[in-house]
């Protein structure tokens, strides 16, 4: 009667044409921002764009699955966490990588 949601194979090619494309957009909103984001160095305005863009697309991703599916709360808990720490190194990337670049030292 009811059949798994996930697939049962996955297209890898496609995968990562699509992380490549989130991945310049990422970057560029990032240098887009930069200048306006709190902290004195390139690594605390990284930090803060990771928190922003956590909350943006982690947190309210993870509120509207909690809404709608039927999963236990750990699996939600889990999404939270491991979304604070890719946005994390990925905040420390792009605030380190461009610190010198975009008119802040540090």
């Amino acid at each position: 009667m009811y059949q798994p949601i996930a697939k049962s194979s996955v297209n890898a090619p496609a995968g990562l044409v699509i992380d490549l494309v989130y991945g310049f957009v990422i970057t560029g909103i990032f240098i887009l921002l930069f200048k306006s984001l709190p902290g004195s160095t390139g690594l605390m305005r990284g930090v803060s764009f990771a928190v922003l863009v956590w909350f943006l697309r982690v947190v309210m991703g993870v509120v509207g699955g909690w809404m709608t599916l039927n999963v236990p709360a750990k699996l939600h808990v889990y999404e939270l966490l491991t979304g604070l720490g890719e946005m994390g190194i990925l905040g420390v990337f792009l605030g380190i990588a461009f610190r010198g670049k975009i008119g802040v030292s540090g």
